[in-house]
């Protein structure tokens, strides 16, 4: 994701809001550039603000205690990824009955 000067994530979220996204455990996050003013990721609850330095990788939990926002960028550009650690589709994993598990991979 790129955020240009004047550019941030206004709005306070977490990742487990709906239920397209509940199989989400841990979000992470890792800057790609420096970023000399501007630009903290902001978690409200825990009044901390984690400043952009290029490599460093913030891990957290996707719950709501987590809630987090990104910065307004006073000068040049913001470069980060994301990702999430998240449980597999709960039906495919545990079968329902003896004769899924069965036809299951890794069974009979």
């Amino acid at each position: 994701q790129r955020y240009d000067a004047g550019g941030h994530y206004a709005g306070t979220h977490s990742e487990r809001v709906s239920l397209e996204n509940l199989h989400r455990v841990l979000v992470w996050m890792t800057y790609l550039n420096n970023v000399e003013e501007g630009g903290t990721t902001r978690f409200p609850h825990y009044d901390l603000d984690v400043r952009p330095q290029r490599g460093k990788t913030i891990i957290w939990p996707a719950e709501w205690t987590h809630a987090h926002s990104g910065g307004m960028i006073s000068s040049g550009q913001k470069y980060i990824i994301t990702g999430w650690m998240h449980f597999p589709d709960a039906d495919a994993t545990f079968p329902a009955n003896d004769t899924d598990a069965k036809k299951s991979p890794g069974h009979g």
